[in-house]
Parts: structure tokens; C-alpha cells; sequence
């Protein structure tokens, strides 16, 4: 069984960009799931995007990661 979705280490990214994070939430648990995020924090367009905020950026990565959602503490990247 997985665990919970880490909504609350995901404040910011949930402030700000309320869909991204629902859209994670519903994906939770499936193969989907990494797919989603991975789209997120790669360069996939031949446009260039503006990027998230630090904070933002910082959220989904320790969530890509797998840093979300254990017990360890984690820092600042």
C-alpha cells in the first residue's frame, strides 16, 4: 500500500499553482504518476517556459525525488 499523498510538504506549489497539485494528487500511486512529473520539471517544448518559483521548483524536485512523503528530514536544495 503506498502512502499518503505529502499535500502539506507541497505548500507553496499548492498556493500557487492549485491544479498542478490536484492533478499530482489524483495521479498518486499509479504509473501516470511520474510521467506527470517528470513533464514538470523537464524542458519538454521547443518554447522556452519562465520555469516555477524556487520554492515551487524546489517542492517538485524533493517530490521526484522521493523525498516527500518519508520521515527523513530534508533540506534545502
Amino acid at each position: 500500500m503506498s502512502k499518503a499523498f505529502p499535500v502539506e510538504q507541497l505548500q507553496k506549489t499548492k498556493e500557487l499553482f492549485p491544479r498542478i497539485v490536484d492533478n499530482l494528487e489524483l495521479l498518486w500511486g499509479y504509473p501516470e504518476f511520474e510521467a506527470y512529473l517528470n513533464s514538470l520539471t523537464s524542458e519538454t517544448r521547443e518554447v522556452k517556459r519562465q520555469g516555477f518559483p524556487k520554492e515551487v521548483a524546489e517542492e517538485l524536485l524533493r517530490l521526484q525525488m522521493g523525498g516527500l512523503g518519508r520521515d527523513d528530514n530534508w533540506t534545502t536544495l
